[in-house]
């Protein structure tokens, strides 16, 4: 009797262990599928960190551009206003003066 209680205990273990090894690859294939999918939404959060990047760039060289042409168009404006005072007062010396006082 004492025979037959071990193999029924033997065989309850090897059952078990059998239940644990099919849960823990269960947990294992769960837990690789959540990497997976966490590896891939920081895939997507680089890309978009990227452009997002590339976009910064771009707003700062056309903001440099912006400002370099608002630059040259005073500096005309400075030009055409000083000419036409040396055309009103009939010299560089008598517009420049003229400019200071304004």
């Amino acid at each position: 009797m004492a025979d037959a209680t071990r193999r029924v205990s033997v065989r309850l273990s090897l059952d078990d262990a059998a239940r644990v090894k099919a849960g823990l690859r269960e947990v294992g294939e769960t837990g690789q599928r959540s990497l997976d999918q966490i590896k891939g939404g920081a895939e997507r959060a680089s890309r978009s960190l990227e452009l997002l990047d590339v976009a910064t760039r771009g707003i700062q060289i056309a903001g440099v551009a912006v400002a370099a042409r608002a630059l040259v168009q005073a500096g005309d404006a400075l030009t055409q206003g000083l000419s036409r005072l040396q055309n009103a007062t009939g010299s560089v010396e008598r517009a420049g003066q003229v400019y200071e006082a304004l």
